[in-house]
Formats: C-alpha cells, sequence, structure tokens
C-alpha cells in the first residue's frame, strides 16, 4: 500500500504507483518569486508563467525570455490567464479600489489594454471565456462576468469564491463558493454550476473546494476539497467518477489533454498522476521543494500540459519553472 494515498470507495481508486517509463525535467528555470500560474500555448512553443509581479513568455525550444510584462497583485492565487487560441494574456492588477485588466499580445508583448473595473475587495481569482470576450472576476461579495472589450459587468453571481471557471465549450460557468460559517450545519459551501446562456443552474454540489479544473474536452471536472481529497465528476449526469484521497493538499490540479490523466501539485512538492478511467496512481515527481516552516502556501503552485500531451509544467513557491517531457 502507498504511503500517500487511500483507496476510494467511489471507482476503487488505487495507491499503487504503476511506474511505467520515466518523466524527465528537461529544463528547470529560475524566476524572481514564487510562480503561480504556468501555461503553454496551443503549439506548445511559447510557455507563458506569472511569479507574482510579472508575466514571462518564453521560447520552450530556444530556451530564452521573449517578453517580460509588469502585472504586480498582491493576490496570492493565479490573477493571469492565457487565452484559450494563445494569442492574448489577460492579467488582474490591482488598483486602489478597483481591478486594472491588462491585455497583451503573446506574440509581441505588446499592450493592447487595460481598464479599470468596479470590483471592491478583489480575491485574485479570474479566468477567461474561451472566446476570449468575457472575464470572471471574483471579490468578498461577489462574483462578476465582465466584458473584455468593454470593462463592463454583464452578470453578477453573490457569493465569496475559492475558485470559478469557465468550461473549455464557453456553454457553463462554475464557481467554489469559500465557507466562513464555522458552524457548518447552518449552511454547506458547494460548487455551483451555471449555464451561461440561460443563466439557468445546472448542478449544485456540497463540499469545502479550494479549486476546480474542467477536462480540455469537457467531459470531468475535478474538484481539490478540503477533506475528500479529489473528486472528479462526469458533466454528462453529474455523477461522481472518481475519488483519490490524499495526506497532502493539493494546491492545484490539471487534466491532460485526452483526459487520460489528471495531475495535482502538493504541498510537499510533488507532482503526482492518476489514470482517470481507473483511479490508479502512475507516477510522481519530486518537481519543487515543500512546504516552509510557517506551513503557508508551498510546494508545487501552479502545472499545465501542453496541447499535444507531450510536455508538463510546473511552478513552485522555490521560484523555478521546470518542463517535463512525458513517457
Amino acid at each position: 500500500m502507498g504511503a500517500f494515498f487511500l483507496a476510494s470507495v467511489i471507482g476503487l481508486a488505487t495507491s499503487t504507483p504503476l511506474f511505467q517509463k520515466e518523466w524527465a525535467c528537461v529544463q528547470s528555470i529560475s524566476g524572481k518569486g514564487p510562480v503561480r500560474y504556468v501555461a503553454f500555448t496551443p503549439d506548445a512553443k511559447k510557455l507563458v508563467w506569472w511569479n507574482g509581479r510579472t508575466v514571462t513568455v518564453y521560447d520552450v525550444g530556444a530556451r530564452k525570455t521573449l517578453h517580460q510584462m509588469e502585472a504586480p497583485s498582491e493576490a496570492v492565487d493565479d490573477s493571469v490567464r492565457l487565452s484559450s487560441d494563445g494569442r492574448l494574456i489577460v492579467a488582474g492588477v490591482d488598483h486602489r479600489e478597483t481591478v486594472l485588466l491588462k491585455v497583451w499580445r503573446v506574440d509581441s508583448g505588446r499592450l493592447l489594454s487595460e481598464r479599470k473595473i468596479d470590483a471592491k475587495n478583489w480575491l485574485g481569482r479570474l479566468d477567461v471565456s474561451p472566446d476570449a470576450t468575457t472575464v470572471c472576476i471574483a471579490t468578498v461579495t461577489d462574483v462578476h462576468l465582465v466584458d473584455l472589450a468593454l470593462g463592463k459587468s454583464k452578470k453578477t453571481f453573490g457569493g465569496i469564491a475559492n475558485d470559478c471557471r469557465f468550461s473549455p465549450d464557453g456553454r457553463m460557468f462554475a464557481i467554489a463558493e469559500m465557507f466562513l460559517d464555522p458552524n457548518p450545519f447552518i449552511r454547506q459551501p458547494t460548487v455551483t454550476v451555471w449555464e451561461l446562456g440561460t443563466g439557468k443552474r445546472v448542478k449544485s454540489i456540497e463540499d469545502s473546494v479550494y479549486g476546480l479544473a474542467f477536462s480540455p474536452r469537457n467531459k470531468f471536472v475535478a474538484l481539490r476539497t478540503a477533506r475528500n481529497g479529489i473528486r472528479i465528476f462526469q458533466v454528462d449526469g453529474w455523477k461522481e467518477h472518481k475519488r483519490i484521497m490524499l495526506r497532502d493538499r493539493a494546491n492545484v490540479v490539471a487534466f491532460s489533454p485526452d483526459e487520460s490523466m489528471v495531475a495535482a501539485g502538493t504541498h510537499r512538492g510533488e507532482v503526482l498522476v492518476w489514470n482517470v478511467a481507473t483511479g490508479k496512481l502512475i507516477t510522481k515527481l519530486k518537481a519543487h521543494k515543500g512546504r516552509n516552516r510557517l506551513f503557508l502556501s508551498a510546494g508545487v503552485l501552479s502545472l499545465a500540459f501542453s496541447r499535444d500531451g507531450k510536455l508538463l509544467a510546473t511552478g513552485g513557491e522555490d521560484k523555478r519553472v521546470r518542463i517535463w517531457t512525458l513517457p
């Protein structure tokens, strides 16, 4: 029995690693701050990352930095997104009582727009719709859907969000509610999924969730929970597909492009990869330094697969970006 995982009563997730071939770290890049966001462009030729102050566009093949743009934020979460087509970078920057949305071109690093959004007490969480027309912004009271071109709020959802995500097909929008009431018998925190076109509530799942991720083909959604490990749901019918228990907290979770694998980055600095169909652990990578003495956010803070499924990028509290080849 593996030391770090328990079998799941749902889907019989296993704790025994199936080490097939090695996942190799082929690049390790030193940065100037904790790397809270990483993403490959669709052709996997460029990698974008954010360290809390600067957005970097990096040429993977040439192993050199192409552009760097200032995007300072006091937020501890990822406040930057690469658009689905890989052409734009959107960043939220703290600006007094507002959020300053900045948009750059990836190929040139040129700033395209800056718009102030009236969103007081921003939590530093945002996402960009697949068509790059809408941005979701979470504050301590609401989640705003903002027209990126106009800088105007189109729709507002009440509640404090730990995370907010668009589905890859652009039809749905999910909010992981933050739970502040110390009495769990009053009201349970929920993940709520909405249909964007109609505003209809599609599904509500009761759990304390730190973050969530849709799979690239919109088949699954993974929840990073406070007490129930990683819960994977099938989007069609919203049946729970797998539950993978961990002894360590997962900071981030992501699916492979073909949806066959799900990866999590932990406080210990490990990246753990499971087979989605069977729940079996495929590999465990010692990717970054683990938690610090104060037990603050540490270890692996961000990760992303390339769209061709050949590479994995990880970012850590240790200020490093690593690129891995898959077997």
